[in-house]
């Protein structure tokens, strides 16, 4: 999902999550833990890219749909 770089002191996270880099919980989780990471790592600074000409979709709305209440509940927790 995540492609992690360094340059210097800069932590360079790239999105690879699927063409658009929809946002579904295990991409959020990941997220989480990537940043958390370099948090505790010696870089000073935290760039994240898309991949292409695309940053990010936004959530995941097909999977959100077909995940129902369940879903969007299990997706708001912390």
């Amino acid at each position: 999902m995540f492609e992690l770089t360094q340059r210097g002191r800069v932590a360079v996270l790239q999105m690879t999550h699927g063409k658009a880099n929809a946002m579904d919980i295990e991409f959020c989780r990941a997220l989480s833990a990537q940043v958390h990471a370099c948090q505790q790592s010696p870089a000073g600074a935290l760039v994240i890219t898309g991949q292409g000409r695309m940053f990010s979709a936004g959530v995941d709305l097909p999977r959100l749909v077909a995940g129902g209440a369940a879903y969007v509940h299990q997706s708001c927790r912390r």
